[in-house]
């Protein structure tokens, strides 16, 4: 398994946002995850091929995970 680690910067909310995020690769896919204020947060494709959150998604105003997501794909991958 390969593992590589990326921080994306995002504006949100007036303010910038550095946000690590972690790929793990291996066998037939990825895993992509970020920490949020202690908070492991997945994504995963969309039917767009796009990135959505799967997880705390009450936790997070819904723009910051979309944002995180375009960001990801964006600078990441």
């Amino acid at each position: 398994m390969k593992t590589e680690n990326y921080t994306v910067k995002i504006q949100f909310d007036g303010r910038q946002w550095d946000v690590p995020v972690r790929v793990l690769s291996g066998g037939l896919g990825r895993k992509i995850t970020v920490v949020l204020q202690g908070l492991e947060i997945c994504y995963e494709r969309d039917e767009h091929d796009g990135l959505r959150a799967i997880n705390h998604l009450e936790d997070f105003n819904p723009e910051l995970l979309y944002q995180i997501g375009k960001g990801i794909q964006e600078q990441c991958i």
